[in-house]
């Protein structure tokens, strides 16, 4: 499967999340993370001219794309966020929903599936998020589902996958492909994430890493997000030195095949929306400065100097902003050598 990071959705989200921040910031100030006996302080310091106007053009922008989103969604869209509502005002249910997807779909059996889910919802109750259709449906489900398991089981795969396909997609090439065609007529790139375990073993670490070459080499998938928990297995903060090499060889394959499916070197700048781009995601909290120090280090490498590459920062974590100023000016040295620009996520 894969995950779509549908461009319209982020969009929305990003800006909403910055404006609600808008609503209690102080633009004359901002808090800065610092580093002081290995922990990090937050301290509210004075804005520059300069960062000021940049955070007011912040601001402007985010309400402009919220606006634009909020004039383009669907009524389907509008009803799935009437629903997300309802689910984030109750904690109970928010736990039963994790439960749900962590107990009742790991098995294939549908015997097993009907009888988890039933079980969950005898303990928990109809969960209040849904509508009334729905939750009519659930009460006979809970009632009934277990003597035609197959037939239950068969409705409630059919329905997650009809709502979560604005979201997630088949991995299947036909179908992926038709999807990805009518996104770039409408000139988007589509970033997809693979879905799948958290990764145990080489063995699994080693096919996800082939599967990302895979998807890179493809002519219609130019953009993918990868992590680096994905491509080796039990990553520990106390092998810092040792993962950081390993994990630097096996990202720079993956950045090879975006250089060699991309557009020729010398052409890299005119070309800009032909070019492969991986993105590296932020995970766990504990691998943030393991996960910088193997993206700068692996595009520090001559061959990776025209290479246009992305990571993703976490804006509600502080340490972030020690981060991003630590990536801005190595960026800065990277193309003050000639090399390609960062791609922020």
């Amino acid at each position: 499967m894969f995950l779509l990071e549908a461009e319209r959705d982020s969009l929305f989200l990003s800006a909403d999340f910055i404006m609600n921040l808008a609503r209690k910031a102080d633009v004359g100030s901002v808090w800065r993370s610092t580093m002081e006996n290995g922990r990090s302080k937050m301290a509210k310091n004075p804005v520059s001219k300069a960062e000021e106007t940049i955070l007011k053009r912040t601001l402007s922008l985010a309400e402009h794309w919220q606006r634009k989103a909020n004039s383009e969604r669907s009524e389907r869209e509008l009803e799935y966020e009437a629903l997300m509502k309802r689910l984030l005002a109750e904690p109970g249910e928010k736990s039963f929903l994790t439960s749900l997807i962590d107990q009742a779909f790991r098995s294939h059996d549908p015997g097993r599936v009907v009888d988890q889910f039933r079980y969950l919802l005898q303990r928990a109750g109809i969960p209040r998020f849904f509508n009334s259709k729905d939750r009519l449906l659930l009460e006979i489900f809970r009632r009934g589902g277990f003597l035609v398991p197959r037939l239950a089981y068969s409705g409630i795969i059919k329905r997650l996958r009809e709502d979560a396909a604005q979201t997630v997609l088949p991995e299947e090439i036909e179908k992926l492909e038709g999807h990805l065609h009518r996104r770039h007529a409408e000139q988007l790139r589509v970033n997809l994430n693979h879905l799948g375990e958290e990764v145990l073993g080489d063995e699994e670490a080693d096919r996800r890493q082939d599967h990302y070459r895979e998807s890179l080499g493809h002519p219609q998938i130019d953009t993918i997000s990868i992590k680096i928990s994905s491509i080796h297995a039990q990553l520990h903060p106390l092998g810092f030195r040792h993962f950081a090499e390993v994990l630097e060889e096996r990202l720079a394959t993956i950045y090879q095949v975006a250089l060699e499916k991309g557009p020729a070197p010398e052409n890299t700048t005119q070309n800009m929306d032909r070019q492969k781009l991986v993105y590296l995601d932020m995970e766990a909290y504990h691998d943030l400065e393991l996960t910088l120090e193997v993206f700068m280090k692996t595009l520090d490498r001559p061959e990776f100097l025209q290479l246009h590459a992305g990571i993703v920062l976490q804006a509600y974590l502080p340490d972030s902003y020690g981060a991003q100023q630590l990536l801005i000016r190595w960026a800065k040295s990277r193309v003050h050598a000639g090399g390609a620009p960062l791609r922020p996520g």
